[in-house]
């Protein structure tokens, strides 16, 4: 039975934590097994669980663009299919800088933590 995939990302900008992917058959009967999340920017591919076709994925994203889709690789019941490419690009994280401060002889230093939005 032909099937669709669909994917998803959460929150849908600055910094996406979480990934939802759908798979749907054309039968209408729900989908186990599971699902990999290609992350083809970083090079890398996760399984996911599917519970009734759904299956959620925590994303650990760095800083930069990802391409990211999602894959059922099918069953004896249902068939592969696959997402359309979901580009994310994380602009938020934290970034650490260092001031230095000079006053006559005396010199200080201190690191900020600086979440980019």
């Amino acid at each position: 039975m032909a099937t669709t995939t669909a994917l998803s990302v959460t929150p849908a900008t600055k910094n996406a934590t979480n990934a939802t992917i759908t798979i749907t058959p054309y039968s209408g009967a729900a989908v186990q097994g599971s699902a990999s999340l290609n992350d083809s920017a970083a090079g890398t591919n996760t399984q996911v669980p599917l519970n009734n076709g759904v299956g959620l994925a925590n994303l650990n994203l760095g800083t930069g663009t990802h391409s990211l889709q999602a894959n059922y690789a099918g069953s004896t019941a249902d068939a592969a299919s696959k997402s359309g490419t979901l580009n994310v690009t994380v602009t938020g994280g934290p970034q650490a800088a260092t001031i230095t401060g000079t006053s006559g002889s005396t010199t200080a230093n201190a690191t900020i933590n600086i979440i980019i939005n």
